[in-house]
């Protein structure tokens, strides 16, 4: 399970962006870092610090389809994923791959996001289930008076784009996003939306952890425009603390994952799995805030991983064949310093 919040409508921001990653704790992914997709294995691990020299997509990778499931450009493009809640089929086409190559191909010149959209897939080319959220900035002309009269400049807005197969091997659906057409989406809270892992046209916007967050969203964004002291250090610890907020029962089976907005660590029962392979939850949260002046700031924070906190502890009824305790890894919370921040401003065309 995952979910992403959104809003294009702020005076300050073109965007603001906040999402949780859940995921199996063992799979092998690499943090957020400046890349191209060519070589991710030779990408660096724990990556603290930016590096301008490192490619044009931020981004993590996930090591095992090798795409990404949230990433920026340099111009400012984004492209977020989730997959859609199902029973497992394979494909031969990654949904993966829908992010990387929105990310590295220029945006042709004089065409639509819907059209562009359009070219980069085939409608009728079959994923696993997906919902994805396309954006791409466009500048505008703007001025200002200053007391030394007009000021010129260049102010960034987002068109953004929506598709959805609604479920493995489906036809592909897509609609242009403006900030005037939110409020008109279902469910919508007037100024932001979400989406998880539900099916577009089988009632994923009416999960209770898409309906409290939208209403905890819209809140933080309301009380930025009433609390004009507060900084962007404030509200990334604003959107980071509502995206820790859990459902107050236990999760149980699969279904109650659409209840929690944080997905506390749970074995997913498996006999076909190693003990520590079954563990699944919040691996990440990340935000991204992009200003109307084309500066970026993207915070990703590590929530659950497994065994780097008191060292393994011992799994009771699991043995190494000798009759002995094996240990394997259990989860445990990231602390604060797990967190990775990058700055930069949008290259523009």
């Amino acid at each position: 399970m995952c979910i992403v919040f959104w809003t294009l409508d702020h005076d300050d921001y073109a965007l603001i962006m906040c999402t949780n990653r859940d995921e199996f704790l063992h799979r092998p992914t690499l943090n957020a870092h400046f890349h191209s997709f060519d070589h991710p294995t030779d990408a660096p691990e724990m990556l603290g610090s930016q590096n301008d020299d490192e490619g044009s997509v931020l981004s993590g990778i996930d090591l095992k389809g090798g795409g990404t499931w949230l990433g920026i450009n340099r111009a400012g493009r984004i492209a977020v994923l989730t997959n859609i809640t199902e029973a497992y089929t394979t494909y031969d086409t990654s949904r993966g791959s829908l992010c990387s190559s929105f990310l590295l191909d220029p945006p042709p010149e004089a065409q639509t996001l819907a059209n562009e959209f359009t070219s980069l897939v085939a409608p009728d080319t079959k994923f696993a289930g997906f919902n994805l959220l396309l954006l791409s900035p466009v500048s505008a002309p703007s001025s200002q008076t200053t007391e030394y009269g007009a000021a010129h400049s260049l102010t960034v807005s987002y068109e953004a784009l929506f598709a959805t197969n609604n479920g493995g091997g489906g036809d592909i659906v897509s609609r242009t996003i403006t900030k005037e057409d939110i409020s008109a989406i279902p469910n919508a809270e007037g100024v932001c939306d979400c989406f998880s892992n539900g099916a577009d046209a089988h009632g994923g916007a009416d999960w209770p952890k898409v309906i409290r967050g939208k209403k905890e969203f819209a809140e933080i964004l309301g009380s930025i425009g009433r609390e004009t002291q507060k900084s962007e250090d404030e509200l990334v610890e604003e959107l980071l603390g509502m995206l820790s907020i859990s459902a107050d029962t236990p999760i149980q089976k699969r279904e109650d994952l659409r209840n929690t907005i944080r997905v506390l660590p749970f074995e997913l029962q498996n006999d076909l799995l190693p003990p520590d392979e079954r563990w699944y939850g919040t691996r990440l949260s990340t935000v991204i805030l992009v200003r109307k002046d084309g500066s970026v700031k993207f915070v990703e924070q590590d929530v659950f991983e497994l065994g780097t906190e008191g060292g393994n502890d011992v799994v009771e009824g699991n043995t190494n064949g000798n009759g002995q305790a094996k240990e394997a890894k259990r989860p445990c919370l990231a602390g604060s310093s797990s967190r990775r921040m990058f700055e930069f401003n949008i290259r523009r065309s």
